[in-house]
């Protein structure tokens, strides 16, 4: 779609409007690359997914994206050997359990939205991951005596 038209429709001011209703970082940054797209099954798909999305919170208001923030930082660190600190950990813990939230609720028998439940099987609820951060992190950021061997000989 031509610029023209764009701006027309005020396709920014809509993505304004939409971009108030994201929870993470992550969907402000989604929304803010969306451009108009001219595939009719894509089209249908986004609307199906869409009308899911609304469904699931009608039903389940309790379903949300609590605790989920942008980890790719961190990730990326992590990637090239570098040291996450203690309050990184307890975000990416905090992520990981919304996932792991996410995919147990839509993966239920009795919820009738396929594509969302399409989706939420590609999270990853990285349970060795969960439990290590759990039991070396306390949840107001200190390291855990038992975090190491070393470090609880220290601290004893």
């Amino acid at each position: 779609m031509d610029g023209f038209s764009l701006k027309k429709l005020e396709f920014i001011k809509v993505k304004e409007m939409l971009e108030k209703h994201c929870s993470t970082s992550l969907g402000r940054t989604h929304v803010q690359q969306l451009e108009p797209v001219s595939d009719s099954a894509e089209i249908l798909r986004s609307q199906a997914e869409t009308t899911e999305a609304c469904h699931a919170l009608r039903l389940y208001p309790e379903l949300t994206l609590a605790g989920a923030q942008d980890v790719s930082p961190f990730l990326r660190r992590a990637q090239i050997g570098g040291v996450l600190e203690p309050g990184e950990l307890l975000i990416l813990y905090g992520t990981i359990k919304c996932a792991e939230r996410l995919k147990k609720t839509l993966s239920q028998d009795d919820f009738d939205l396929p594509l969302l439940k399409e989706r939420s099987i590609r999270l990853s609820e990285c349970p060795a991951l969960q439990q290590e951060i759990s039991s070396c992190i306390l949840p107001e950021g200190e390291i855990a005596d038992q975090a190491s061997p070393e470090l609880a000989k220290m601290r004893r």
